[in-house]
């Protein structure tokens, strides 16, 4: 296939293409409508069914009520009745068929958004035909694209980091919230020794030893995550739940230094989860901007390539 050929397929695909975007956008719209609609629908089912129930209640009168109560004044309340229950039932119908118009259009729209999704494989398979052979018989737009391909390129593997990293992180506050949780429940240990330990207790400390051997290994691997990205982020504060549990371990204190100590390791481990968020957040930002940039340097290279 010729580039005369190709360049005739992707203005074809363009066009159907957009007709498909304006699909997307109108069916954010129906979307809108419809949600307001049916909450419409709601209030006037229960509008027609309250002036259905005044209709039939002045119908049913008894004829005691009807000595009472003046004939012509029950006539002419009923009428009004009937005329307010015709009313609500006019616009709840009204309202029921602007939906089923609505639901209707929304059926032959989202076909047209699941041939987007092809139209889509469609050009960028006809666009990359057509990179391939500017790259091998154009020299002049060759350096362009190779540049435009090697920063699109990095951007890929820029988000891949930043996702290999959140997870990282993520992970790691999974282990330093349950750190949190067994040092908070060890508060109220009174025995000097490990032997004098219940055996609740022993459990409970090998549930933490063998946790901050877990938040060691993910500390290790959020830093290598991080060094991928970033080079060199450290983070100290966490570390020191290794030297408390070992010390603790070992009954190595006396209980009034535990006290002390299992204080100081919380506080340090919540200012860990602290770091985390920050760091967190600093990749969730540096995500954004890579994707924004990304986007934007695709549509570029995409362009460039149309129209040359």
């Amino acid at each position: 296939m010729n580039l005369d050929n190709i360049d005739e397929k992707l203005e074809e695909l363009a066009e159907l293409f957009f007709i498909a975007e304006k699909a997307d956008r109108r069916l954010g719209i129906i979307a809108h409508d419809l949600e307001a609609l049916t909450h419409d629908l709601i209030l006037h089912r229960k509008i027609m069914h309250k002036e259905h129930q005044d209709v039939v209640k002045l119908e049913k009168m008894s004829k005691y009520m009807l000595f009472v109560k003046i004939l012509g004044d029950r006539e002419h309340e009923l009428e009004r009745e009937r005329q307010e229950y015709l009313q609500s039932v006019l616009e709840y119908n009204a309202i029921a068929h602007e939906i089923e118009l609505l639901q209707y259009e929304k059926e032959i729209l989202t076909k047209k958004i699941k041939d987007k999704v092809e139209l889509k494989k469609q050009r960028d398979y006809y666009l990359k035909i057509k990179e391939q052979k500017i790259l091998y018989n154009n020299k002049d737009h060759n350096g362009v694209i190779k540049k435009l391909n090697g920063e699109i390129q990095r951007l890929n593997l820029l988000k891949r980091e930043i996702k290999e990293a959140v997870d990282a992180v993520d992970s790691t506050d999974h282990y330093l919230k349950r750190s949190i949780h067994y040092l908070k429940s060890m508060d109220n240990f009174g025995a000097y020794a490990i032997e004098g330990m219940t055996f609740s207790k022993k459990k409970l400390l090998n549930k933490a030893i063998n946790n901050a051997i877990q938040v060691k290994v993910q500390i290790k691997k959020l830093d290598k995550e991080l060094d991928d990205i970033y080079h060199k982020y450290e983070l100290p504060s966490m570390y020191k739940y290794d030297a408390f549990i070992d010390a603790f371990h070992h009954s190595l204190i006396t209980d009034w230094v535990l006290k002390n100590k299992l204080k100081s390791a919380v506080m340090s481990l919540q200012s860990g989860r602290e770091q985390l968020q920050r760091i967190l957040a600093t990749l969730n930002h540096d995500a954004t901007k890579s994707a924004e940039k990304l986007e934007v340097l695709t549509e570029e290279k995409r362009m460039y390539v149309l129209n040359s």
